[in-house]
């Protein structure tokens, strides 16, 4: 069942959407929905991802995404480049809307407890993390259902 934690923009095109969250006014986060299966153990987290293209890149960014407990630990992550490095972000032009999806495999003995996603951009030649535009951090939290 997918379940959405924001709905989309109703009144913009997602040209002209407000961001939830830029990073370095190069990439904008605008929409995201979090999807399972099931709450079981062992299953996949789908985590869908709408991005947009806020200038030129002449750098290719890799997501990052790791789900944490209640304690900020890391209990399962995955990174990658957008669409599995089929459309690098050095591609993107200014004001173009990508739509991505990631999955997190959970582990097999998960308790069921709230968690939360922590999402963000790095530069994979060096590990740079791209800081988050009016914020004091190189991440954002997402809440899971």
């Amino acid at each position: 069942a997918e379940l959405p934690l924001r709905a989309p923009p109703q009144s913009a095109t997602l040209a002209t959407a407000p961001a939830l969250a830029s990073f370095e006014e190069r990439i904008a986060l605008l929409d995201y929905r979090i999807t399972r299966a099931s709450a079981a153990a062992g299953d996949a987290l789908s985590l869908s991802l709408t991005w947009r293209a806020e200038q030129t890149m002449d750098t290719d960014y890799t997501i990052f995404a790791h789900l944490l407990d209640a304690q900020e630990r890391i209990i399962a992550q995955t990174d990658a480049q957008p669409l599995g490095g089929r459309y690098p972000t050095h591609v993107w032009l200014p004001g173009e809307i990508i739509q991505d999806e990631l999955v997190i495999a959970l582990p097999p003995a998960l308790a069921q407890e709230k968690y939360r996603i922590r999402l963000g951009l790095y530069r994979l030649a060096d590990g740079r993390r791209l800081a988050v535009a009016g914020r004091a951090s190189d991440f954002i939290l997402l809440d899971t259902p």
